[in-house]
């Protein structure tokens, strides 16, 4: 055991001395590297929302399904803080259909969603929303108002913009030194 303890720590000595002799990393592998760490190292603007979804299970849901989100935006309708837009969404009575009223992870327009306060662990892949959604999301004119009734493949929503986060962007040469050993 200790014999192949060594041997592997000669392996990896010497991948690292080779990967020295080489040089800086290149601006491709500094590209990947931060891909797969986008949310830490090159985020884009993201948008926080709450949202109230009729969702729609059978093509003969539809139409009660739309009704029922009209409804729902009439209730929220000029409510700015998403306690009190999840409170008056459940309130509509859903006559039997499938309501979710939920805080999502900020979004960004590119559709990929993180929680930049609790970011998944580097590798990892990060969760992507529907394009009718995000589109609808950032359609919406400023933080605190809501989007009209908007069909993705799920069903009607509703959306409250709750906060714009802004981007972060780490400049390449920096990035280059902070993956450098990652690469």
């Amino acid at each position: 055991t200790a014999r192949r303890s060594a041997e592997a720590r000669a392996l990896l000595e010497s991948f690292a001395a080779e990967a020295k002799r080489r040089g800086a990393p290149t601006d491709a592998e500094v590209a990947a590297a931060t891909e797969r760490r986008w949310w830490e190292l090159d985020r884009p603007p993201l948008l926080r929302t709450t949202h109230a979804v009729v969702v729609v299970k059978k093509h003969e849901e539809d139409a009660p399904a739309r009704a029922l989100a009209g409804r729902i935006a009439a209730a929220v309708r000029g409510i700015t803080d998403p306690k009190a837009f999840r409170k008056a969404a459940l309130a509509v009575p859903s006559g039997g259909m499938d309501v979710r009223v939920e805080d999502l992870d900020p979004v960004a327009r590119d559709h990929r969603a993180v929680n930049p306060d609790a970011p998944p662990p580097p590798g990892s892949r990060t969760a992507e929303y529907s394009a009718a959604f995000v589109d609808a999301a950032f359609a919406i004119p400023s933080v605190g108002e809501e989007s009209p009734v908007v069909k993705s493949e799920f069903g009607y929503h509703v959306i409250l913009a709750v906060a714009l986060i802004p981007e972060h962007r780490v400049p390449l040469e920096e990035r280059r030194k902070l993956l450098a050993d990652e690469i």
